[in-house]
């Protein structure tokens, strides 16, 4: 109720998250062009305490029958949750991607989906040659059995760790590795890739 009757820009404070400069009033805008105007990326709403919560979402006109303007709504939503969820799957990528193992996700049906640069210096791959092709691409054929059990049993939802084998690279030399493979779940807990590295 301490808000009711103050003009929106003292109690709706936004700025961008980088920059720290003051945006202008999404409800403004509506007003000024009479469209949809969602929020740019990176906004920060700056609560009356000094928190400063990131937010998005959009102000929208209210017509009348007449379509004539005669309000609009402003609809927005704290985001910070999804933020942290974003940098920690960020910051996982990034040690990924950074990793000296070869770390390689691929489907239940074994199609190759993600390939760090690790994998591309132990098979001499780089990732635009190999993601989207089967796995059985590094598997000698005399091996190709040993993938489909693997595949069962992470589709069970089993592990495993340090399973030595043998791959091949792209030059068609043979390479000892030790895979250890884990099941990728969805929150739902549904199994829908897997992924581990190969040292």
């Amino acid at each position: 109720m301490e808000a009711q009757g103050r003009a929106l820009n003292e109690v709706f404070v936004i700025i961008n998250e980088t920059s720290r400069a003051k945006l202008e009033n999404p409800v403004e805008k509506v007003f000024q062009t009479g469209n949809i105007i969602g929020l740019a990326n990176h906004t920060i709403l700056v609560a009356r305490d000094g928190r400063e919560v990131p937010i998005d979402d959009s102000a929208a006109p209210i017509r009348d029958e007449n379509g004539e303007l005669v309000g609009i709504v402003l609809i927005f939503r704290d985001i910070t949750e999804r933020r942290r969820t974003e940098l920690t799957r960020s910051y996982l990528a990034a040690i990924v991607e950074s990793s000296d193992d070869a770390i390689i996700g691929k489907t239940l049906d074994g199609i190759i989906t993600s390939w760090n640069k690790g994998a591309e210096k132990t098979f001499g791959y780089v990732a635009d040659e190999i993601v989207g092709r089967p796995i059985t691409i590094l598997i000698p054929p005399e091996r190709h059995a040993e993938e489909t059990a693997i595949l069962e049993k992470i589709k069970r939802g089993e592990y495993i760790e340090h399973y030595v084998t043998t791959r091949i690279r792209k030059d068609g030399t043979a390479v000892v590795v030790s895979l250890s493979i884990s099941p990728i779940k969805e929150s739902t807990r549904h199994i829908n890739d897997a992924t581990g590295p190969t040292i």
